[in-house]
């Protein structure tokens, strides 16, 4: 039984992607920027930075009538979205144990697991009082 297509044969096969492997996909080369992306950043920026919208901006904000949402998105698009950050600092109380004996590992074992045997029968507890 044939496989239904011949391996040398390209004319019906098609790239995961959609293309056929004749026809290299078309379209934005890799890292270009987007067109329309541009251009609306500029626009945003003459926005922006026009005395007529400062002004109005000024008193739209002293109004209490200032829409949040178009004046962030104006900014974003004008200057771009600020990176939101956040720095964790994790404490690591944890021994090296490269430098323990193997007499010492050998009776962390022992701890370890009689910790674990405790938290078993606590937890077998819990559930039979459930």
């Amino acid at each position: 039984m044939g496989l239904g297509f011949s391996p040398t044969d390209t004319s019906s096969r098609h790239l995961v992607d959609g293309s056929h492997p004749d026809h290299p996909r078309t379209g934005r080369p890799k890292g270009a920027r987007n067109k329309y992306k541009t251009e609306a950043s500029e626009l945003a920026r003459q926005i922006i930075t026009s005395p007529e919208y400062v002004k109005k901006l000024i008193i739209r904000a002293e109004a209490g009538i200032l829409p949040p949402a178009v004046e962030i998105m104006l900014w974003y698009y004008s200057y771009g979205k600020p990176l939101d950050r956040t720095e964790l600092t994790v404490k690591d109380d944890t021994p090296d144990y490269s430098t323990y004996s193997v007499a010492q590992l050998a009776e962390r074992a022992t701890q370890l697991g009689e910790m674990l045997l405790l938290l078993a029968q606590e937890s077998k507890e819990e559930s039979e009082q459930n």
